[in-house]
């Protein structure tokens, strides 16, 4: 997961491009969060997207209560 990818330098969104490029066909998925209208350069072309809106209220919670719980210490 790649969060806030519009601030991320030149170089390494040309690697994660790339990484993705070679990736493509396989069992993995890249999650990569931007601000909407922001164009990541490499991404725009040979990546599939999905760009997704806000959640609402109830969907915000309905995903935290999904969120894991952390595992008693022993």
């Amino acid at each position: 997961m790649l969060d806030d990818t519009q601030w991320f330098d030149r170089a390494s969104l040309d690697a994660r491009s790339f990484a993705a490029r070679r990736l493509a066909g396989e069992p993995v998925t890249m999650l990569i969060a931007a601000r909407v209208g922001e164009h990541l350069r490499g991404f725009d072309r040979h990546v599939p997207t999905l760009t997704l809106g806000p959640l609402d209220g109830a969907a915000a919670g309905r995903l935290l209560d999904l969120r894991s719980q952390p595992r008693p210490a022993g």
